[in-house]
This record gives structure tokens, C-alpha cells and sequence, in this order.
């Protein structure tokens, strides 16, 4: 398995690291992620049934998903609306702390704080999907300066491989 997780998947280390440093925070957004904590100490102290049992199956996939050293994004995947579960049960309590008259801008202020994050990585990634892909720059690239007839060496899987032929059978 350590194999496997040098070529695919370099220094990502275990998972639950990888998951909590990386994939909850760039998922959630910093708010949401801290909330979501937040939710979950409240769970542990409360101890009432309905918190128990939403924390101990996060904690157990949690566990379970981040054991391995091979780490995908999708992996952590189920636990996000639990996280959003444990996010509005802390921000629940924290509004039964705060006066009515301040409980507007409670909500007007979490909310910014849940949204704002994510909103902004969604426009960065929107962003980076727009531009041309390197795939498709290469094939023009290799289209205007390489000449007709000519080897080209490519390296990788058929997905990571610039499109320089009109088929995919001709690759074979």
C-alpha cells in the first residue's frame, strides 16, 4: 500500500490528517469547519441521545475513512451534511445564548461567515475551469511546432494524455 501511496498519491500521510488539514476545511470553508467542531464538542458534553448518535457515526467513518494512505476528496464525502448537522446544533445553542433582539444579526453574521469561504474557493475554482485546458494547449503546441510525420513520446494514463490524434483507436 505505501507503494501505491508514493506514485499516487505523494505526501498526502494518513487520512484523517490529510481530511482534516485539507479536504473538511476546502469543503466546508473555515466557518463551517469550525462550527462544525464546535457542534461536535457540544455533542460530547451534552450527551443527549440524538447528538450521541450523529457524532459516533461521524466519528466511526471518520475513523474508518481516514485510516488508509491512499486519500481521495470523495472519501469524506457522506460526512458533510453530519457536519452541517452538528454546525446548526452549535449555532442553535449559541442563538438560545444570544437576546432576541440580537438574533438577527447572529444569523446575518454566521451565515456570512458559513458562506463567504466557500463562496469565494467556488468562484477560484470556477475560474480555473474556464481557461484552456494544458492538455489542449499542448496539442496545439505539438500542432504548430512539431512537424507532420514526427515521434511524440506520451507518458501517462489515456486521460492525462494531450488529444494529438483525430481517434483513440490509433493509440493502440
Amino acid at each position: 500500500i505505501r507503494e501505491i501511496q508514493a506514485t499516487q498519491f505523494p505526501q498526502t500521510g494518513p487520512g484523517w490528517i490529510y481530511h482534516a488539514r485539507f479536504t473538511l476545511p476546502n469543503s466546508l470553508g473555515l466557518g463551517l469547519c469550525a462550527l462544525s467542531a464546535t457542534g461536535a464538542l457540544y455533542a460530547l458534553v451534552r450527551r443527549r441521545a440524538p447528538d450521541l448518535l450523529l457524532l459516533s457515526f461521524s466519528l466511526v467513518y471518520y475513523a474508518v475513512a481516514g485510516s488508509g494512505w491512499v486519500v481521495a476528496v470523495r472519501y469524506v464525502l457522506p460526512l458533510i451534511p453530519l457536519l452541517c448537522l452538528l454546525a446548526a446544533r452549535a449555532l442553535w445553542e449559541i442563538a438560545g445564548w444570544v437576546s432576541l433582539q440580537r438574533r438577527p444579526a447572529l444569523a446575518a453574521g454566521m451565515a456570512i461567515l458559513c458562506v463567504l469561504d466557500p463562496a469565494y474557493r467556488s468562484v477560484l475554482y470556477d475560474q480555473v475551469l474556464c481557461r484552456k485546458d494544458t492538455r489542449l494547449l499542448a496539442a496545439e503546441w505539438v500542432a504548430a511546432h512539431v512537424p507532420p510525420g514526427s515521434k511524440v513520446a506520451l507518458g501517462g494514463n489515456i486521460w492525462g494524455r494531450p488529444d494529438l490524434l483525430e481517434s483513440p483507436e490509433v493509440l493502440q
